[in-house]
């Protein structure tokens, strides 16, 4: 039997966790458990679930640490073999786990498995999922970062994807510290000890519009994930590829001082690599023409 821990880090998000609650008990696979890890709210978001009357559901209070440390304290509460994450204003449509079922059962090798997903935001909804894939067609990746690079799949967000969680004996859990880019490189470290199962549909809504989300202004670099140190995961040149991608998308939002410092730490061989590898890809799909 499959059994899922769902963990949802809850801080001050009252006006939207009931909806996010709902969406996973009116899951359609119902073998599951949610740890909801009050992560110090200061509105009335505790009160909200606390009215929520299911046994599934577990509720743990802690000081405020930031989203990392109550998905990481969720990880340890958590008593079932596969772990999923949903953020306390993102839904799951119900078929969501009904479908990570089936793709445990179709590739038990893999030990991630994830789906694209539905973004909401101020212009409207846009679907994110690979345009290279036909929808509802898998893909079992072997080099994650390759795949990204490729644009065989979209980036992965938290809300679409589930994990093993043995395998977070092996890679460690959240890095904490960071208030963004925690999440790119979990995947990344777990991409490095296991294959993942995707799938190209969308079974989750990411709301990009709520109160506190962690996509919020830039305010300093160090506030991100330093993406510089990917370049020593692994020899993959691709690894190093998807590090620059990072750091580029870090560029555009810094200031000048900040620019200073993460231009510093830049691997210069591997962005002129880089360069070389979009000007080839650009060239031949030009002469194909």
């Amino acid at each position: 039997m499959i059994r899922f821990s769902v963990i949802i880090p809850l801080y001050n998000k009252a006006n939207f966790v009931r909806q996010t609650v709902d969406s996973v008990l009116n899951q359609t696979y119902t073998d599951f458990e949610i740890i909801i890890v009050n992560d110090g709210s200061t509105d009335n978001s505790l009160a909200v679930v606390n009215e929520i009357n299911d046994s599934r559901i577990r509720i743990f209070s802690k000081e405020n640490g930031g989203v990392s440390v109550a998905r990481n304290f969720g990880i340890e509460k958590s008593q079932n073999e596969y772990i999923a994450f949903l953020d306390a204003d993102d839904l799951w449509l119900p078929g969501f786990l009904e479908t990570i079922k089936e793709m445990i059962k179709q590739s038990p090798q893999a030990g991630i498995f994830a789906m694209g997903c539905t973004v909401i935001d101020n212009s409207g909804r846009s679907e994110i999922v690979s345009r290279r894939l036909a929808k509802g067609e898998t893909l079992l990746i072997e080099n994650y970062s390759k795949s990204l690079i490729k644009n065989e799949i979209p980036f992965t967000l938290t809300g679409t994807i589930c994990i093993k969680k043995s395998l977070f004996d092996k890679t460690g859990v959240f890095r904490e510290g960071i208030k963004r880019g925690e999440d790119l490189d979990m995947w990344l470290r777990l991409s490095l000890v296991s294959p993942i199962m995707w799938k190209n549909e969308s079974k989750t809504i990411y709301n990009k519009v709520s109160e506190n989300n962690a996509m919020s202004d830039y305010s300093s670099y160090k506030d991100e994930f330093p993406y510089w140190e990917w370049y020593a995961y692994g020899p993959s040149i691709y690894l190093k590829f998807y590090a620059n991608l990072q750091i580029r998308g870090l560029l555009k939002h810094a200031n000048y001082r900040d620019r200073i410092c993460i231009l510093s730490k830049i691997n210069w061989f591997y962005l002129f690599i880089h360069f070389l590898y979009y000007v080839c890809k650009k060239t031949k799909g030009t002469l194909k023409k």
